[in-house]
């Protein structure tokens, strides 16, 4: 139905979208700005956050839950309770709050969507702390990665080095947030952070956690690129979405031009208040007016 809404007001709705660059078939690809119409810019807005808070509030206990779960099948790690697991813990709380204050952030708030996007910036800067070695370090309970090893004797060496439990929460926080339709203009700042994050919480340590510098600046690149390629398909559909939102609108106020002819026609047939008859039936005078009325097939004037 949509599809067919947008070829049928295609010619209404073309121009109505300003993008960066301009599009052109010079451009493979163009970022959606808005509308060059402000006021329907904001309605947009509106709509679109009211969508945003519906698909946030869906998957809230999904998110919990699976922060829960992946606590529980660490939950051996706070045995011996010293600060590294107090950090660790503390994270995990931070993980489990920061969904449900995504679902409470209230609607009209004037940054709502770029409070989403700090959100789960925290929540990924929670899942990287929460790394083992990464606490230790940053607890202060180890001082090389030899001594990481010793705090957790039960661990294989490779587990305490490797951030790949933590690449993939990060990618799974970055399908998060495509999957709420933020607009594409504010979702690339999740584009461009994620890599930043990554290595600012990985370049301060020593060489071993997660490889050396190389291997570090590989992982930031191919995080980047699967944030870019997330948000090209993101800002396609919201193309889409604006073009079926203005289709709306359009359809919209043909049905109630329709449905105003049809109440005047059956008001002509019937010779109703709001037929042309009855309006003509009105005669203005100098001192009032006039009502023309037919009785029995004579004409009679009443003032």
């Amino acid at each position: 139905m949509a599809s067919l809404d947008e070829d049928l007001f295609e010619d209404t709705i073309k121009d109505k979208i300003r993008y960066f660059p301009l599009r052109c078939r010079w451009f493979l690809f163009s970022l959606p700005l808005g509308f060059h119409d402000e006021t329907l810019e904001a309605e947009y807005q509106k709509h679109n956050l009211e969508v945003v808070y519906r698909v946030l509030k869906g998957m809230l206990f999904f998110l919990v839950g699976y922060v829960c779960l992946i606590s529980a099948v660490a939950s051996g790690d706070f045995k011996d309770f010293s600060s590294v697991h107090a950090t660790m813990l503390s994270m995990r709380v931070v993980m489990a709050v920061a969904p449900c204050v995504l679902a409470l952030l209230p609607i009209r708030f004037k940054h709502t969507e770029l409070g989403i996007i700090i959100l789960i910036l925290v929540e990924m800067t929670a899942i990287m702390i929460n790394n083992r070695g990464r606490a230790a370090l940053i607890s202060g309970d180890a001082q090389d990665l030899e001594e990481v090893i010793s705090l957790f004797p039960n661990h294989d060496a490779s587990t305490l080095t490797s951030d790949a439990s933590e690449i993939s929460n990060i990618s799974f926080c970055m399908a998060f947030a495509y999957l709420t339709p933020l607009r594409a203009k504010w979702s690339l700042l999740i584009v461009l952070l994620t890599p930043i994050v990554y290595l600012s919480l990985t370049l301060p340590f020593p060489a071993g956690l997660e490889g050396d510098l190389r291997r570090r600046l590989s992982l930031s690149i191919q995080l980047f690129v699967l944030g870019l390629l997330m948000w090209l398909a993101r800002a396609q559909n919201e193309v889409t979405e604006r073009n079926e939102y203005l289709a709306r609108l359009e359809l919209r106020k043909l049905l109630t031009r329709e449905k105003v002819l049809r109440v005047t026609a059956e008001h002509e047939a019937e010779q109703g208040p709001f037929s042309a008859g009855a309006s003509a039936g009105k005669v203005v005078g100098t001192h009032g007016t006039d009502e023309i009325r037919d009785v029995d097939g004579m004409s009679s004037v009443k003032s």
